[in-house]
């Protein structure tokens, strides 16, 4: 869809809790679930941009219900059916699994 992502964080080995890590990150509880995109398609995303709020309506489409979003304080008021928002730094577009033990509902629609 995007042609490209740039992702800032993905698997982060978190040898400290205070290595980079806020209390609560699913990138130190599960760095499996957690990853923080900067550029989708060329362009930069804060989490406040109409980049980030069409990419995240777009995500929406396919992540399961339970999956979460950050940078909820960046951004407009983006009703998201999937997703819980919440606050983190507006520098990146965060996105993770959650507590969802779901699938992605990737289909015909995810194009």
């Amino acid at each position: 869809k995007y042609g490209s992502v740039q992702i800032s964080d993905m698997n982060r080995p978190c040898v400290g809790i205070g290595t980079h890590c806020e209390s609560g990150s699913l990138h130190c509880k599960n760095p499996a679930v957690a990853v923080d995109f900067n550029t989708v398609g060329g362009n930069v995303l804060l989490g406040s941009g109409k980049q980030d709020i069409e990419f995240l309506k777009w995500l929406d489409t396919v992540m399961p219900k339970g999956s979460q979003a950050g940078q909820v304080q960046c951004r407009p008021n983006t009703p998201l059916e999937n997703f819980r928002q919440f606050e983190d730094p507006c520098s990146h577009q965060h996105i993770d699994l959650g507590s969802t033990t779901e699938p992605l509902t990737i289909g015909k629609d995810a194009s």
